[in-house]
């Protein structure tokens, strides 16, 4: 019970990392400059090409999950 628990958070975890790295990142990747800087005038908000950490975190969290998820147990 408490694995199945801890898998759900991380793989909860690492669905709303991808989600930041989608929003924050990948629709910008064509935009960014020589300094990793992108400005969108629509919304004012200068997006930076170092947001690709939250598509590491996403991974990394969603590996930790299926790791513990499908780790054998020990049932004597």
């Amino acid at each position: 019970m408490l694995r199945r628990t801890i898998a759900a958070v991380l793989f909860l975890t690492g669905g709303l990392s991808s989600i930041a790295f989608h929003q924050f990142y990948f629709v910008w990747r064509s935009c960014f400059n020589a300094l990793g800087r992108c400005f969108d005038p629509t919304s004012g908000v200068v997006y930076h090409d170092s947001a690709f950490v939250y598509g590491l975190f996403g991974l990394m969290f969603l590996a930790a999950g299926l790791l513990v998820a499908f780790w054998p147990s020990r049932k004597p």
